[in-house]
């Protein structure tokens, strides 16, 4: 799997347990998405699994939200620009076309 690394999740279905699978490449984020791993240590080695997946959820949305921020900000300034570059700069050539 070279650099990647697996988190393996599970949920109660009924009387099943459903394990899901995600991938990723940032192990940074995933220590900081699930800070309750590295403070429920020292409980006995317990992980309250819900509040783990609440935690990975809650920061991956986060994440994903302030990308799409980004990439929205990062559109708005190319469309503007463009626009600015698209208008004619001579002034009778825009008086013809509103006649």
């Amino acid at each position: 799997m070279g650099d990647k690394h697996l988190i393996g999740l599970a949920k109660e279905q009924g009387s099943a347990l459903v394990i899901e699978q995600e991938c990723t490449r940032n192990v940074a984020a995933l220590v900081a998405a699930v800070p309750t791993v590295l403070s429920s240590a020292g409980h006995g080695d317990v992980v309250d699994l819900d509040t783990l997946l609440d935690d990975a959820v809650r920061h991956f949305s986060a994440h994903r939200d302030m990308e799409r921020q980004a990439t929205s900000s990062f559109r708005l300034l190319l469309v503007y620009r463009q626009s600015k570059q698209v208008q004619p700069t001579d002034p009778s050539r825009s008086a013809r076309g509103t006649e």
